[in-house]
């Protein structure tokens, strides 16, 4: 098992959001890095008019498969990493996972950040998400939420890491960061 931490969970969770009041308290060797934006500059080179990491949805697994390793590779060479991703994804109306991507990662520690499904969509909605989260209903952002926690604790169990689920909740916070600080710097 590689000394990376996977920090998921649906977009507007929170993962990012607590990431940023974790780190001050972190290990300076531990390095941070969002999946999403490793992924868009591998694929930058490939596809220069790719405008956003949005548009990385639009391509077709086979289009994206060699740059996933490229950036796997890379992460397993600089860890300890903690990475901030997404398990599942939302593409064209289908809910998708790419299980062999965790594999080459094979993270010691799977941290879920959940939240109340309200608060996710008026976070979207806040924020002027994609078109595609916005729609995306409560009943079905409740149930992608869950699928994201059952992939990673699956996940988890198969290789042997640890899984942690924080429910991210305001009157929560002190509660959380400390939780995640614990987890991050135990690897």
């Amino acid at each position: 098992m590689n000394r990376i931490a996977l920090v998921v969970g649906v977009s507007c969770s929170g993962k990012d959001f607590l990431i940023e009041k974790v780190k001050p308290f972190l290990p300076k060797v531990l390095l941070v890095v969002n999946y999403g934006e490793e992924l868009f500059r591998e694929l930058k080179q490939k596809y220069p008019k790719l405008g956003s990491r949005d548009q990385i949805r639009e391509l077709e697994y086979w289009e994206i498969r060699e740059s996933i390793k490229a950036v796997n590779y890379r992460l397993v060479q600089i860890q300890p990493v903690v990475v901030i991703t997404h398990l599942v994804l939302r593409i064209n109306g289908k809910l998708m996972t790419i299980p062999e991507s965790n594999s080459q990662l094979a993270p010691c520690l799977y941290i879920h950040i959940s939240a109340p499904v309200n608060e996710i969509v008026n976070r979207r909605r806040a924020k002027n998400r994609r078109r595609d989260e916005i729609s995306e209903v409560v009943r079905e952002t409740a149930f992608h939420q869950w699928f994201s926690a059952q992939v990673a604790k699956q996940e988890a169990q198969k290789i042997g890491s640890t899984f942690v689920q924080i429910w991210n909740t305001s009157d929560k916070l002190e509660e959380n960061v400390s939780t995640l600080r614990q987890y991050l710097s135990s690897i």
